[in-house]
């Protein structure tokens, strides 16, 4: 259920920025993601804010083009850094948590005469999924690279278990639809018996009555 609200809640906010082109990413609890802001080289250009909507709309960082300087936000602090020239800053957000499922867009801001303004550029769909209970029990024992292994394992045996019930029902209903068509086949032959017996019958007294 909660997987499902934070789905629709992303789609929501998604169609909330049409003119926007964003790609989807789907990230397990604990991954980190990497995304690229870019923007043509302009003299005016001022700086770049990082914002998202998860669901409430927050700033991850500021980037001040003129001493090259980040101003992070508190919620993601320690958790985002910044590398490569203006233009073309790499975006690295590691640790991610089911929070962070939102959609995220870089907004460059530059002077057009004396006025202030901004522009979106690239932005994508973040979507981050729960890690698996069998996944995070294999951590806590250090196998963690064993741990798509055993859920190949659980898929293959839930799969044969599906399998397996289906052909007990099947099985089932077969033997209840021959035993059916038997007792109907057996009362069908037990009343033609039957009739012939009475027939031979008749046929008998007729014959001695001449």
């Amino acid at each position: 259920m909660m997987t499902l609200s934070v789905t629709l809640c992303i789609t929501v906010l998604l169609s909330q920025y049409s003119t926007v082109t964003a790609g989807v990413v789907m990230k397990n609890q604990g991954e980190n993601l990497t995304m690229t802001c870019t923007t043509t080289k302009n003299s005016d250009n001022v700086g770049l804010y990082l914002k998202a909507r998860c669901p409430e709309k927050c700033e991850l960082f500021y980037y001040n083009m003129k001493d090259s300087a980040a101003s992070y936000g508190s919620a993601y602090k320690g958790r985002v850094t910044v590398s490569g020239e203006f233009e073309k800053l790499t975006v690295k957000i590691t640790d991610l948590q089911k929070e962070d499922s939102g959609f995220y867009f870089c907004q460059y801001v530059f002077l057009n005469g004396v006025k202030v303004e901004s522009n979106e550029t690239d932005s994508l769909l973040l979507f981050v999924k729960e890690v698996e209970n069998i996944v995070t029990t294999a951590a806590s024992t250090g196998n963690l690279h064993d741990s798509p292994n055993v859920m190949v394992l659980v898929s293959i045996l839930t799969a044969c278990t599906v399998a397996l019930l289906c052909m007990l029902f099947f099985g089932i209903w077969i033997i209840t639809k021959m035993k059916t068509l038997c007792a109907s086949q057996g009362e069908e032959n037990g009343s033609k018996a039957y009739h012939g017996i009475y027939e031979d019958m008749t046929a008998h007294r007729s014959q001695l009555r001449h």
